[in-house]
């Protein structure tokens, strides 16, 4: 904030004063730092509140009393054998199934994930997973059959897993839908009323799920004058989500026709050193059907790299098939940016000597610099 005040005191002086509207929304399950959600290999670092959060919401969608206390019997497991696994993956596809909605999809994913999707996913993901002893190698990820369904004749495939990468996996589905509810139902009616009660510009700022819960909130304002700009940090959403046409799925992306909703330009960064959307995010959405197809094209359009399959992030990857246009390095401050009075969507990948280091690195003057150009747009 103060970044942004300073900058347009020094470089838009005649700028008139904004006034600031914050949305504070339950997203206590999400730490992409530490904790099980999005964190990086050494799970020793999870937040104990984080996943204590992710294994009771999972618990409360469960049927009987009998499921709730075997999930949390096997997740106090310190590593699980394939049967355990395949256990364990049936009892978060129905919690998950319980309360994760199919309409609420912005990519090629769809809903809340049966058994084999979560075993996919797992199998996915356990190629970031550390051995457990020195002779033990690392599984090489996303090369079942797919079916899963001769376990545990099909050893090996998770050799013993540490449960809480199920807890990472489920609470990507549990952030993706609460933060397309929490924007479809509730942020949706404060935009509409601020656009309302004032011809003054609105400018959308969003990071992580919260970039969703901007986009579902504009995707269903009722409002009929639009939001001026869309700045999206690191947004935890499919790089498809504003594509015209999804592979897997009828029709566009979930939120193609935010832009339309958009008067100038919508922004949004993405970065390779952005480890959760850059490497876990696309591994935890895979279904059975995709695994052999996680693969990183020869030429990339910039240094980030082409997203490795259709579930990958727009904050790791930047937006595709939407009329995007992608830009490295991120501009400085005092360079101009974007080019005024035009509509239109930019990603910008701040890959490049580390412009953006991690998820969490978008409190800088970079950022902050972005939203000063659209705010005087």
């Amino acid at each position: 904030m103060d970044q942004l005040l300073e900058l347009r005191r020094k470089y838009f002086p005649a700028a008139p004063r904004p006034i600031f509207v914050g949305v504070v929304w339950p997203s206590t399950l999400l730490s992409f730092d530490r904790g099980p959600a999005l964190a990086g290999p050494n799970l020793e670092e999870a937040a104990p509140e984080s996943e204590a959060a992710t294994v009771q919401a999972l618990a409360d969608a469960l049927a009987t009393p009998a499921e709730r206390e075997r999930l949390y019997a096997l997740i106090d497991e310190p590593r699980l054998a394939d049967q355990e696994v395949v256990e364990l993956a049936g009892l978060v596809a129905a919690a998950l199934g319980a309360t994760v909605q199919s309409d609420l999809a912005e990519g090629a994913e769809t809903g809340a994930p049966d058994t084999k999707a979560v075993l996919a996913g797992l199998d996915a993901l356990s190629v970031l997973q550390p051995p457990s002893s020195e002779d033990e190698e690392l599984p090489e990820g996303g090369i079942s059959d797919g079916t899963y369904a001769a376990l545990p004749q099909n050893a090996g495939v998770f050799r013993y897993l540490d449960p809480r990468w199920a807890l990472r996996l489920a609470s990507v589905y549990q952030m993706k839908d609460r933060a397309g509810k929490v924007g479809w139902h509730g942020v949706s009616a404060l935009v509409t009323d601020i656009l309302a009660a004032s011809s003054a510009p609105l400018h959308a700022v969003g990071h992580s799920y919260g970039a969703k819960v901007l986009l579902s909130a504009v995707a269903a304002s009722a409002a009929s004058r639009k939001v001026r700009t869309m700045l999206l940090l690191q947004p935890a959403v499919s790089h498809l989500s504003f594509a015209s046409r999804v592979s897997g799925r009828s029709g566009s992306g979930g939120y193609a026709a935010v832009p339309a909703k958009v008067e100038r330009s919508i922004l949004t960064t993405y970065s390779g050193h952005d480890r959760p959307l850059h490497t876990v995010f696309h591994r935890a959405l895979v279904r059975a059907k995709d695994l052999g197809e996680l693969q990183v094209a020869a030429v990339a359009a910039t240094l980030a790299g082409d997203p490795p399959n259709v579930y990958a992030a727009l904050g790791g990857y930047g937006p595709r098939d939407a009329g995007e246009t992608l830009v490295q390095p991120l501009v400085e401050p005092g360079t101009p940016f974007p080019p005024a009075g035009r509509h239109c969507l930019v990603g910008l990948d701040g890959t490049i000597d580390r412009q953006i280091s991690g998820h969490g690195d978008v409190a800088t003057a970079r950022m902050a610099w972005l939203l000063a150009c659209q705010m005087a747009d």
